[in-house]
């Protein structure tokens, strides 16, 4: 997510980067012949996308998958020229310096430098899927093929392997991945797509106090509103665009400053993906059990998504931390709206083998 100690020439850098994305595609294709041989023979072989709403763990995931030495991820190192990663990493190399990690934007004790693991992959269908995003909005996907965007994906994925090692996997984190589940399965059939949830009102709670505090951001930083707009980061804020998941958004009279808003995303995101999960094998997670016992369900998490034994996450369970609670303004929500997740929320529970 954005960092906040960008020098002036680093923002004039990025804003011509954001507005030179077609350019950058156009250049995908020259890197691809520079770099063949480099590219040559990298297999795309079982990824594995972490995704669902936000502050449900999915950082804290891809971080474990990408610390466990079989995964190859997106970074900041990649930022801006996301497109042509391969010839901005070997321009990069030579302005690199160092740099002190420092807490991300969310102020939730999560460090970051310019080597930390970071959603990026959503400025990619961005660039091909511009109708999705509409002014408010952003429409579920159709499971059908685009066959540029499909062959575009691929390759860049292969490139972002290369970059870390040819026998590595391919790890995201991408929370926009939950409007287009049976896209990925169709595009990569033995992808492992893993859906993390928390409990509703905590996690409600959690996006209503980010949505407050990227609005505050937004308002008296106009580049962190336009970063983040750039990498399809519209989860908060001035930026906001949730899912319209069955139409939903059309139908409510919450508003995004209301923890019922909140809810009700929650409750319709989550029956999509349930509605779903069987047909592309998503793989529910339960964060709170998660937190309660990492190594256990760590070890289960490796071997469900085929981890090598010397790469296994339980080795990492140090690493997880209990979100901490948040102050639920259950007084301000709906009871009826509370009781239908909490139905759903049991329902996952029943479901999710994690």
């Amino acid at each position: 997510m954005f960092k906040s100690n960008y020098s002036n020439a680093n923002k004039i850098l990025h804003r011509f980067a954001f507005v030179s994305q077609r350019v950058q595609i156009i250049l995908s294709d020259m890197e691809d012949d520079l770099y063949k041989s480099t590219i040559r023979g990298v297999e795309i072989n079982e990824p594995v996308f972490i995704t669902g709403l936000p502050r449900a763990g999915t950082t804290t995931l891809l971080d474990l998958y990408a610390q466990s030495g079989a995964f190859a991820a997106h970074s900041y190192r990649q930022m801006p020229f996301m497109h042509t990663p391969l010839l901005w990493n070997a321009f990069s190399k030579r302005l690199a310096g160092n740099e002190t990690a420092q807490e991300r934007s969310h102020g939730d004790g999560i460090m970051i430098d310019v080597d930390s693991n970071e959603a990026l992959e959503e400025m990619l269908w961005l660039a091909f899927w511009k109708k999705r995003y509409r002014d408010e909005v952003i429409e579920v996907w159709p499971e059908q093929a685009n066959p540029e965007f499909d062959a575009y994906f691929r390759q860049h994925l292969r490139k972002i392997i290369a970059l870390s090692s040819a026998d590595r996997r391919y790890v995201s984190k991408n929370n926009l991945n939950i409007s287009r589940l049976p896209y990925l399965r169709r595009l990569f059939p033995d992808a492992h797509l893993v859906v993390p949830f928390r409990q509703p009102l905590q996690q409600a709670t959690s996006l209503l106090n980010q949505h407050l505090n990227f609005l505050e951001r937004h308002q008296v930083d106009k580049f962190a509103r336009d970063y983040m707009a750039a990498l399809g980061h519209f989860d908060f804020g001035e930026n906001l665009k949730p899912v319209n998941f069955d139409g939903w958004f059309e139908r409510t009279a919450y508003r995004p400053d209301s923890i019922n808003f909140w809810l009700s995303y929650w409750l319709n995101a989550y029956r999509y993906i349930l509605a779903n999960a069987t047909a592309t094998g998503a793989l529910l997670l339960a964060y709170d059990r998660l937190c309660a016992d990492p190594a256990p369900a760590l070890e289960r998490l490796s071997k469900v998504t085929h981890i090598r034994p010397q790469n296994s996450l339980d080795r990492l369970h140090s690493d997880i931390r209990k979100p901490k609670d948040k102050q639920e303004q259950r007084g301000n929500a709906e009871s009826q709206l509370l009781e239908a997740c909490a139905t759903l929320y049991q329902q996952l529970l029943e479901k999710a083998p994690l």
